[in-house]
């Protein structure tokens, strides 16, 4: 996100403002302490994401120490109407000018569209009833304030993703946002417990660990592992016996300007709430074939809070595959 006030992180108003950046998911990890699992940092960031207030003040300097405790710190410090957190993303879009001074509904709109599911404009224009030209100046301040990132297809030109910029805001509007007035007449623990904790799985968890693993490419991946240097890194789609697949990621190294050009390093998949086997192998195999000479030798990424032993196996002498677990994606390449 651009712009985050020093003083607003201790919920002052006097209106420093400065451009901070996100901290990476690794330095936050660090924020939650050495001896913290992986799996609660991971489920920490996929809350409240890379602002470090959000992990100090904002919070009351409570962070939860071991997976036990983690329902507990979200239904107090996130989900209760009475947290701070519950209505920072609110606040973020009412202190920029850029957005207030045109449709600041519509941006909460589109934002909402995004957090679940309808990731390109056209998607984004149904959801909401409009055209894409209409919706084109909207997307185009949410981009230049830094609450949105497109992503640009690797491969194909013209074929750009949305995503939200930091995960806390993909907690606001997938969960805190559409589900609020539940929040607010009903215990938020019971809510949490019978009907949120398996919405942030599914519209949460599941896109941050995507994102998780397309930084991984960029930031920590050696060449050896995607099977040269990296050159662009997104979500794209293959088809596969006729029917469209989404791809959470693709890799195509620098040797072609053209997107249909591009050579593909590598192709992968990231799933946070499974522990994959080979099934998912199959999948990744299969769109490396449907994607054609290019990809002949693209190694096959899989993303995974925990694998199959089988499977563990199964990938043991081979080169094309990389199983990427917590452990490497916190602290291997």
């Amino acid at each position: 996100m651009r712009r985050h006030s020093v003083l607003r992180a201790v919920r002052g108003r006097a209106g420093i403002e400065v451009v901070m950046q996100p901290f990476g998911y690794r330095a936050i990890a660090r924020q939650l302490g050495a001896n913290v699992p992986l799996k609660l940092a991971a489920r920490a960031y996929a809350v409240i994401g890379g602002v470090i207030g959000y992990y100090t003040d904002m919070v009351d300097h409570d962070l939860p120490t071991r997976l036990a405790d983690f329902d507990r710190w979200i239904t107090t410090r996130v989900l209760s109407p009475a947290a701070t957190l519950h209505h920072e993303a609110t606040t973020l879009l009412a202190e920029d000018p850029s957005l207030t001074a045109a449709s600041p509904t519509l941006h909460h709109s589109v934002l909402g569209a995004i957090a679940n599911g309808s990731v390109t404009a056209g998607k984004i224009a149904n959801r909401l009833r409009r055209s894409v030209s209409n919706l084109d100046p909207a997307l185009k301040r949410l981009v230049a304030a830094g609450l949105v990132i497109r992503q640009e297809d690797p491969i194909r030109d013209q074929r750009p993703t949305y995503a939200l910029a930091d995960p806390f805001l993909q907690f606001h509007y997938a969960i805190l946002e559409p589900h609020g007035s539940l929040v607010r007449e009903r215990d938020p623990r019971r809510l949490w417990r019978d009907r949120l904790s398996s919405i942030f799985d599914a519209r949460v968890r599941g896109p941050v660990f995507e994102e998780l693993a397309r930084t991984w490419v960029r930031r920590h991946a050696a060449p050896a592992t995607l099977g040269g240097p990296a050159d662009r890194v997104g979500p794209s789609s293959v088809v596969i016996e006729g029917h469209p697949h989404e791809l959470d990621l693709i890799v195509t190294s620098a040797e072609e300007p053209r997107a249909a050009d591009r050579v593909i390093l590598a192709i992968g998949e990231a799933k946070a709430g499974e522990t994959v086997g080979a099934t998912r192998l199959r999948a990744l195999e299969k769109a490396r074939a449907a994607l054609g000479t290019r990809a002949a030798h693209a190694r096959l990424l899989l993303f995974a809070t925990a694998f199959a032993d089988a499977l563990r196996k199964e990938v043991a002498g081979r080169q094309d595959v990389q199983l990427v677990d917590l452990e490497r994606l916190y602290h291997g390449a």
